[in-house]
């Protein structure tokens, strides 16, 4: 018995499995393809080798919680798996804290150089203003988190494994 391929219309043997045209499947696949993608084991059966964190091996939000209130630095972040703002978030205390040192630095040699007092001065301050905003800006990025991850609004990590 004959039927016509679906996607260009040959007639083909109803015995064949792929048109010998085009190449399409000729039968319904038994399962539907694998999301090789997907992070859950049930859409792919090597989720569990592939993440570096397994899928089942859920991450504590207490110990995420704490990292966040006590390592204000982005570590939390690391911990669930979202690196670009862990990245950002150590990024911006570093920084802060270079220019906090580097204004320390410019205030106490503005004083040797009396020529440069005006300049040193304003710029020092400048960059002592920013070299503690920046990590107070990560610190209360950092506790706000803290809270939505203890109080339950944000429940799982970056590969959507639930935090327990």
């Amino acid at each position: 018995m004959m039927i016509s391929c679906w996607e260009c219309g040959e007639q083909v043997s109803d015995a064949a499995i792929n048109c010998p045209k085009c190449g399409a499947p000729l039968r319904k696949q038994e399962a539907p393809p694998m999301n090789y993608f997907a992070p859950n084991a049930q859409s792919n059966p090597f989720a569990a080798q592939n993440a570096p964190h397994a899928v089942g091996a859920n991450k504590s939000k207490i110990a995420a919680g704490l990292f966040a209130i006590f390592l204000s630095l982005g570590i939390y972040n690391f911990y669930l798996g979202h690196i670009g703002k862990a990245v950002i978030q150590l990024v911006m205390t570093i920084v802060g804290w270079v220019l906090f040192f580097v204004s320390i630095g410019m205030a106490v040699s503005a004083g040797v150089a009396s020529a440069y007092d005006v300049y040193f001065t304003t710029t020092s301050l400048a960059l002592f203003f920013f070299g503690l905003l920046l990590p107070l800006v990560v610190v209360i990025w950092d506790w706000v988190d803290a809270i939505r991850i203890l109080g339950g609004f944000k429940r799982t990590d970056a590969r959507g494994n639930p935090l327990v």
